[in-house]
């Protein structure tokens, strides 16, 4: 993963933990704070699904190249 993505979605978490550590909640940071999770996540989920393929591909490539090797 991405070390940089990674920060960024560790401090959203670690903020959202300190927001809910309040006694009282204010609903427009908590508002921008779910807002940028979300951002945050689908571009997770786009990096994890672009290594799944990635791992598929080299799945397959190796799979071939065991083919060749057997003649």
């Amino acid at each position: 993963m991405d070390p940089l993505l990674q920060l960024k979605v560790q401090n959203i978490i670690n903020e959202i933990e300190n927001q809910l550590a309040k006694p009282a909640i204010d609903d427009s940071v908590a508002y921008t704070l779910f807002q940028v999770s979300v951002n945050r996540f689908n571009l997770l989920m786009t990096h994890i699904g672009f290594i799944e393929t990635q791992l598929e591909n080299l799945r397959a490539e190796v799979q071939r190249l065991e083919q060749i090797a057997r003649y």
